[in-house]
């Protein structure tokens, strides 16, 4: 029940990046995605919290966890395969699709392998070093949209 603001706040969200893509351009709603998805993830991150708050902390979190990837989804494929000869588009956005997948498995086998290591320190602490990595991963993310996404012509 935690995650059902997720897939609420995603699905209305993409239609909004869509609009935002065709308004501003890619690298704004991609950087605005990373941050909000990256804060959402920091609520997540707050196990030390008691149990009541905890609950309220991750549906907000899941609730800006969708916010951030509606933004992001639209403006990122678009700028992945808009550069694509027109005989290619289809190759592009299958690489873009691969690539996608393999980082959201790598990006879950490195953060389990965090809270696996840090299992010792208790459960809470290692669930909050997991979850800190992706945040980590949506900063990587942020500088990177930052340096290579070109700013709308």
């Amino acid at each position: 029940m935690l995650t059902i603001g997720y897939l609420i706040a995603v699905l209305a969200m993409i239609r909004v990046g869509e609009k935002l893509l065709q308004k501003v351009g890619a690298r704004k709603p991609m950087m605005w995605g990373t941050a909000i998805t990256g804060s959402g993830v920091a609520l997540m991150a707050l196990t030390q919290l008691p149990d009541s708050t905890y609950v309220a902390a991750v549906f907000i979190g899941y609730i800006l966890f969708g916010l951030g990837l509606g933004f992001y989804a639209t403006p990122s494929t678009d700028t992945a395969i808009s550069s694509a000869p027109e005989d290619k588009i289809g190759v592009a956005s299958g690489i873009y699709k691969m690539a996608s997948s393999l980082g959201g498995a790598f990006g879950i086998a490195i953060s389990a392998s965090v809270y696996a290591a840090m299992l010792p320190q208790g459960t809470a602490t290692a669930a909050s070093a997991g979850l800190l990595v992706n945040v980590a991963f949506c900063i990587i993310s942020f500088i990177t949209i930052v340096l290579m996404v070109p700013r709308q012509a």
